[in-house]
């Protein structure tokens, strides 16, 4: 009898003795596949932060390049009003214009040196 649950005993250990051989070796096949996975996706990763570093430069010149816009686009308006105060000034002044050049000058009186 005690052959018998020894025999019983050592033909279950060895039951699971093989059934976590056949996990190691299952999780052992995953860890393979999994390191394979990574090392390809390593290679993205790279790529991901080249484009990284890259849409950064861009972002960063696109922003110089915009208040470089609103710069220009102020001093622009700037001239624009100048120009209009201008155009302004010669439509209020253009009758005193006219009027100056159109009358001829006057001409020098004769001396007599009789």
């Amino acid at each position: 009898m005690p052959d018998d649950l020894f025999q019983n005993l050592c033909t279950q250990l060895e039951k699971q003795i093989t059934t976590l051989k056949n996990e190691i070796t299952e999780k052992t096949t995953r860890v393979k596949t999994l390191e394979q996975q990574f090392e390809s996706l390593q290679k993205y990763h790279t790529q991901y932060q080249e484009v990284q570093q890259n849409y950064q430069k861009e972002q960063d010149r696109l922003t110089k390049l915009y208040h470089e816009y609103e710069r220009a686009e102020a001093e622009n308006q700037k001239l624009r009003d100048e120009l209009k105060g201008w155009q302004d000034w010669v439509e209020q002044n253009k009758d005193l214009y006219d009027r100056l050049f159109s009358v001829s000058p006057p001409k020098a009186a004769k001396t007599s040196t009789d």
